[in-house]
């Protein structure tokens, strides 16, 4: 996997399991090193609108690692974020 592929998940809301217990878009992510195996370091927003960033391993198949959500999954995540914030 390339940052090409990686970049087009940009700007989408994925689940990044391992890294993130909600969903999260990808604002941006650049390869670290100079060679696919080194990883990636990818900034993403969290449901109640903070910036946090975590590091993708080349071991890590990203493919699998960035995946669709249903719509009420969403709902919910972005729910228990207002409520945690709001206690």
């Amino acid at each position: 996997m390339g940052i090409d592929q990686l970049a087009s998940y940009l700007g989408q809301r994925k689940f990044l399991p391992g890294h993130f217990d909600v969903p999260v878009v990808l604002e941006d992510a650049r390869q670290l090193g100079s060679a696919d195996s080194a990883g990636y370091e990818c900034h993403v927003r969290l449901p109640d609108g903070s910036l946090d960033k975590t590091v993708i391993s080349a071991e890590e198949d990203v493919a699998a690692r960035f995946y669709e959500i249903p719509a009420e999954a969403i709902a919910s995540a972005v729910l228990g974020a207002e409520e945690r914030k709001n206690s």
